[in-house]
């Protein structure tokens, strides 16, 4: 029997069979990949949830994402950012330094988060106040045939005369008279008539074509419930009555009473037909504002010019009608449906991401889900413009401001990880209420104001 102490304790050295190589190899990349999953998982969730509840980074992050000027520089954004991503990754790599991702607490990690992305994905179950666009504005008989007319002078498919006229210089247009200043409109058109007269035969092709869409007596409006629909050309419609106006104001200062509200007679009758059908807001505005136009013009005239009864009578006939609370909820109803239907199918990859790509397209839109809940955000922005709608139809102004305010700054009081990016889409989205129910409002008095003066025979 031996007596070297080093044989007796030597132990045969066993070298791993290749198999037993690769699995473990195996697992090492496997736990690789958890941990590196499981550290970006913990980062996302930890920006998330300072933006969402630090104050400080929230008031940094926050005009980056919604309508309000930015008072921070790029370089608080960065710092904060780089504070959102080196924070996860200093506390990883202390863990890895002190051998605490193993499996047991890589187990655990992942127990940890899971709940909380099925948290933060988690959807209300259906759409509280759903809102179809045909509801808005229904089809009708030989609504195709006028909308076809109508969208000549459109912003995806104008026709050749429309893209023709983005080149036309309106004398207009350089001025911010109008007829309500009467001293200083009628000082600018003296001193300009040679000009506005000359833009006016110049339109001879778009007065042709707003006499062709006039003959109508209902104008559809078939556009669909999305965020690129094809809308109207405002342009169009502003150069249209500006002349307009500026031409029925000089006949009135001629002396042609009849021929002033005549020149106008389109613009009223057309801007009545335009709202009552409309299902977009540009185009429920530019009615408004060729109505506006056309009030502030006729009285002008019959301030200074008498016109006959018959000339009156068709005036009053085209003011007349109309629903004014009805319409005022109507204007913020208006784009619910589109805004339901394009945030209802709101997709990060779609929005952000090239064909190019295309690689990055699934993750991007696994992560939106966690970012915005897209029907608690249309639950939320439904429940709020039906409030204001109410509001908007009692001619509630003040109420309808306060509560505009309020949820324009829902973002900022109420703060939390949960649908983060539901909250900034809101904000983006909301126009400001208050301004368009108010001017509709007064356009709706000015109105009802000029039917009673056309309809009294003492005025």
């Amino acid at each position: 029997m031996s007596t070297n102490p080093t044989e007796a304790t030597a132990r045969p050295v066993t070298t791993p069979s290749p198999t037993e190589a690769r699995g473990s190899l195996v697992l090492r990349v496997f736990a690789g990949i958890c941990a590196i999953g499981l550290l970006l998982a913990i980062t996302f969730l930890f920006a998330l949830a300072v933006i969402g509840w630090v104050p400080i980074a929230r008031a940094v992050f926050t005009p980056l994402i919604t309508n309000s000027s930015s008072e921070f520089s790029g370089v608080a954004v960065g710092m904060t950012t780089a504070v959102l991503l080196l924070v996860p990754i200093v506390a990883f790599t202390w863990l890895v330094r002190r051998h605490r991702l193993a499996w047991g607490w890589l187990a655990l990690g992942w127990a940890a988060v899971i709940p909380v992305y099925f948290w933060l994905a988690w959807d209300e179950p259906a759409i509280r106040r759903p809102l179809k666009i045909e509801e808005i504005s229904p089809t009708f008989p030989g609504a195709e045939r006028s909308y076809e007319v109508l969208m000549r002078y459109s912003s995806l498919t104008p026709s050749a005369e429309a893209k023709a006229f983005t080149q036309f210089k309106s004398t207009l247009a350089r001025t911010s008279q109008g007829p309500r200043d009467a001293e200083k409109w009628v000082e600018f058109l003296i001193a300009n008539r040679a000009a506005v007269e000359a833009e006016w035969t110049a339109l001879a092709p778009q007065r042709q074509w707003l006499a062709e869409l006039n003959a109508f007596d209902r104008i559809g409006d078939l556009t669909v419930a999305r965020l690129d629909a094809n809308v109207i050309q405002f342009n169009a419609w502003r150069t249209l009555a500006r002349s307009a106006v500026a031409i029925a104001c000089l006949q009135a200062i001629d002396g042609h009473g009849d021929e002033a509200i005549a020149t106008l007679m389109p613009y009223f009758e057309i801007s009545r037909k335009l709202e009552v059908s409309s299902r977009t807001l540009i185009r429920s505005l530019t009615a408004r504002t060729v109505l506006r136009w056309s009030v502030d013009a006729a009285n002008f005239i019959l301030d200074r010019q008498p016109v006959s009864p018959a000339t009156r009578a068709r005036l009053g006939a085209a003011l007349a009608g109309g629903s004014s609370g009805a319409g005022a909820r109507r204007l913020i109803l208006i784009e619910y449906p589109t805004f339901a239907s394009v945030v209802a199918a709101l997709n990060l990859a779609e929005r952000s991401l090239s064909e190019r790509n295309w690689l990055l397209r699934g993750p991007l839109a696994l992560l939106s889900r966690f970012i915005v809940n897209p029907v608690a955000t249309v639950n939320r922005y439904g429940e709020f413009l039906y409030d204001l709608a109410a509001l908007a139809e009692a001619r509630a102004i003040g109420k309808l401001a306060v509560r505009s305010l309020d949820f324009a700054h829902a973002f900022i009081r109420h703060p939390g990880p949960k649908n983060l990016g539901g909250g900034a889409i809101l904000n983006l989205a909301t126009p400001s209420f208050e301004k368009l129910i108010r001017s509709y409002w007064e356009t709706e008095d000015l109105r009802v104001a000029l039917y009673a003066r056309v309809t009294n025979p003492r005025s």
